[in-house]
């Protein structure tokens, strides 16, 4: 299915495609779980536990 904005042709495309998984801010990589979540097909709360069983701070 397509989408019409402002006069330009587009496809449907999702959120991941549009915004990067990993950005930049203060000069640290930065990502979120949900991002995380969708990029990889995985269920948020499974990433959550995932990232609470990791030792590191």
């Amino acid at each position: 299915m397509n989408t019409i904005t402002k006069g330009i042709k587009m496809n449907s495309i999702t959120k991941s495609e549009v915004q990067p998984l990993l950005t930049i801010v203060e000069g640290q990589v930065r990502t979120t779980y949900l991002d995380i979540a969708e990029k990889f097909g995985k269920e948020h709360r499974n990433v959550l536990q995932s990232v609470r069983g990791l030792e590191c701070s």
